[in-house]
């Protein structure tokens, strides 16, 4: 009777070959987790709260790209007026402007309280593109915000929220925003607002080259109607996402939540919390700050 092999014992080749296939799998997952934490940290959906970027951001900015146009606001001018806003002043003077950003979520707005409490200027929500289809659609509260902001005597700029995908798409949006605005007197920037929604957003995961053309496209579109044309970004948005030595002839209106501004670039609106609380406003909103007065 044949003895069968002790279920102990391997051989000396199947010992090789399963040492080589378990190197091969190891290899592999750690090929795959190298991806994948390579994906989440290029690609990691941008939210309200994350807009102030992380150490790795403060490291990349150590040593600014000599392409792009650096800023030349002096953090020590900043300071913070009697409604807790803050505000930049060079020799004694006042040079800044008070504003705030909205979208159909803040509800019903008392504009008059808005203008009493101090707030200058107001970014509206012209409209998005939907997530899924790219279907270009207005904000339902627009146009009473439009209204309701420029007879309180507030100066008014628009965004739109973008998910183009081609450079067509991105000039239908700005068309869409430029017939909006036939009838009301915008003298702050329209603005390109380009962010990532969660992964699942049609845009989120562009080639860079193939975005920051998009983005030239909107804006280039939006200057030849006669209004100053601006891009939204964020810290990490603005470093992983688009190509800002090639926009360096657009306003950057800059979202960062914190009090440690060190973003080198040129950016002349900041966007720098969302929590404020204005009168005539239910809940939280944007609160920014603008170093450039459009109206002038």
């Amino acid at each position: 009777m044949r003895r069968s092999k002790s279920p102990g014992k391997w051989s000396l080749p199947a010992v090789i070959l399963s040492a080589v296939f378990a190197t091969a799998l190891l290899a592999y997952g750690g090929f795959i987790l190298w991806d994948v934490m390579h994906k989440n940290d290029k690609g990691r959906p941008i939210v309200v709260t994350e807009t102030g970027g992380n150490g790795n951001f403060r490291a990349m900015l150590e040593v600014p790209d000599e392409n792009i146009p650096l800023s030349t606001i002096d953090k020590s001018c900043l300071t913070k007026d009697e409604n807790g806003y803050k505000i930049y002043t060079e020799n004694g003077e006042k040079t800044s402007l008070t504003g705030i950003d909205v979208s159909k979520w803040n509800g019903t707005i008392d504009w008059k309280k808005v203008r009493g409490s101090g707030i200058e200027f107001v970014m509206i929500r012209l409209g998005n593109s939907k997530l899924n289809s790219g279907d270009i659609t207005l904000d339902p509260m627009f146009k009473e915000y439009m209204e309701g902001a420029l007879e309180a005597g507030l100066k008014v700029g628009v965004y739109y929220y973008t998910q183009a995908i081609t450079k067509e798409e991105a000039v239908a949006e700005a068309e869409f925003c430029i017939k909006n605005l036939e009838d009301y007197y915008v003298t702050f920037p329209v603005v390109f607002d380009t962010e990532r929604y969660d992964g699942s957003g049609r845009a989120d995961n562009l080639d860079n080259a193939l975005r920051t053309e998009i983005a030239r496209s909107f804006m280039d579109r939006i200057k030849e109607a006669g209004y100053t044309p601006a891009i939204y970004m964020n810290t990490s948005w603005s470093l992983m996402n688009i190509d800002l030595k090639d926009l360096t002839e657009y306003d950057h209106w800059y979202a960062y939540y914190g009090d440690d501004l060190y973003w080198p670039y040129r950016f002349t609106m900041w966007q720098y919390t969302e929590k404020a609380q204005i009168p005539g406003i239910e809940g939280n909103v944007d609160l920014n700050i603008s170093f450039v007065d459009y109206s002038k």
